[in-house]
């Protein structure tokens, strides 16, 4: 393709698309960077060509739509990232408790803690909520009343980890 031709598509319709940015509440930056990263995916996906090429006005809602999804997705993970959404998931074969005792030595008061919660729990509960606490299943699909009664279950799972670390002679009874 022309880089001419690329060049004049772009300087037609970048200051509309920084505007467009600015309105919907970007800084300078971040405008600046939202337009080059619409034309820089239309490059990527080979589209460049093929909108060079058609009407104005269908050049227009196109650019218009794609900054808009653009700058949509980016708000979003703005929030997601505030309210905890990129935390990752941690197993308990990686738990390790706070204290000077190393992650293999405080293990089996983490297996006596997990013998200790299954004794306490519904089997059928228990069966449900094992690989979640374990760290095998995803909760993020499950229902709220699930994903309650695991929060539950891993909040008292701490407790007797921390009693079995606290009181080693009566972990064991």
């Amino acid at each position: 393709m022309d880089s001419d031709l690329t060049n004049d598509f772009c300087r037609t319709h970048w200051s509309r698309l920084y505007s467009i940015a600015r309105q919907r509440g970007c800084d300078p930056h971040s405008a600046e960077d939202a337009v080059q990263e619409v034309f820089l995916s239309l490059v990527r996906r080979q589209k460049m060509a093929e909108l060079v090429l058609a009407p104005l006005a269908q050049q227009q809602m196109h650019l218009t739509v794609s900054l808009r999804c653009r700058i949509s997705n980016a708000i979003r993970d703005q929030h997601r990232l505030k309210r905890g959404g990129s935390a990752v998931f941690v197993s308990l074969d990686e738990f390790e408790i706070a204290d000077e005792r190393t992650p293999s030595a405080a293990l089996p008061d983490l297996r006596k803690a997990l013998e200790a919660l299954r004794k306490e729990m519904k089997p059928d509960a228990w069966s449900k909520l094992l690989p979640a606490l374990l760290g095998d299943a995803p909760c993020r699909q499950q229902t709220g009343a699930y994903r309650a009664a695991l929060c539950r279950a891993r909040r008292r799972l701490r407790q007797l980890v921390n009693e079995a670390a606290a009181f080693p002679c009566r972990a064991g009874r």
